[in-house]
C-alpha cells in the first residue's frame, strides 16, 4: 500500500522558438506549481511540445521528489506522445524514449507508481502556467488563489537529460515463451 496519492498535472507550449513548461502537485497536505522558459533544443528533437511535454514529468518527480516517495502518482497530460510512451514505457522518438527511461528509473528509485491519464487540453489547470504567463494575468492569479499557492515559482530551465539510467527496460511484449 502507499503512502499517498499525490496529483501531478504538467504542461508545455512552444511557440516562434520559445519554449514554456509548468506543472502542479496537487496532495493532500502540499500544493505547489512552477514553470520555466526556454529558447534552446537539443538539435535531435523534431518535436518540441512531445519533448517538453515529456520533460516536465521528468523535472516534476526530481522537483518534488520527497512527496512523491512510496506513492502511486495521478499524472495528467493532454499530450499523446507522452501519453503513450508512458503507458508503454517506451518511444519511437529517441529523445522521448529516453527521458521515459530515467522516469521510470526514478520512480523505481522512489518506490513509486504512477497511472497516467490524458485529458484534454480545455481540461487542463497547468495551461495557465505556460499559456498565460505575465504579472497581470487575471486567470493566472485566480487559479493561483483558489489552490492557495501564494507565490509561483520560476525556476532556471534545467539541463537537458544527457545520460540513460544504467538499467535496461525490457519489452516484454516481443518476448517469445
Amino acid at each position: 500500500k502507499y503512502a499517498s496519492n499525490p496529483l501531478m498535472i504538467g504542461d508545455a507550449a512552444w511557440e516562434k522558438g520559445v519554449g514554456r513548461a509548468g506543472a502542479f502537485l496537487v496532495t493532500p497536505n502540499y500544493i505547489d506549481a512552477f514553470h520555466f522558459t526556454i529558447s534552446k533544443l537539443p538539435e535531435t528533437v523534431t518535436s518540441p511540445i512531445a519533448y517538453l511535454e515529456t520533460w516536465i514529468v521528468l523535472i516534476a518527480i526530481r522537483r518534488w521528489k520527497q512527496y512523491l516517495k512510496n506513492a502511486h502518482i495521478d499524472i495528467l497530460t493532454d499530450n499523446s506522445v507522452t501519453f503513450w510512451a508512458l503507458v508503454k514505457g517506451r518511444s519511437r522518438a529517441g529523445y522521448v524514449h529516453k527521458i521515459i527511461n530515467i522516469i521510470l528509473h526514478e520512480l523505481a528509485l522512489l518506490d513509486s507508481s504512477f497511472f497516467v491519464s490524458w485529458i484534454p487540453t480545455a481540461q487542463k489547470t497547468a495551461d495557465v502556467l505556460t499559456r498565460f504567463l505575465g504579472e497581470s494575468d487575471i486567470l493566472l492569479k485566480e487559479v493561483l488563489r483558489i489552490l492557495g499557492i501564494k507565490q509561483l515559482v520560476e525556476i532556471k530551465a534545467p539541463e537537458f537529460p544527457t545520460e540513460e539510467p544504467s538499467f535496461a527496460i525490457v519489452d516484454w511484449s516481443s518476448t517469445q515463451y
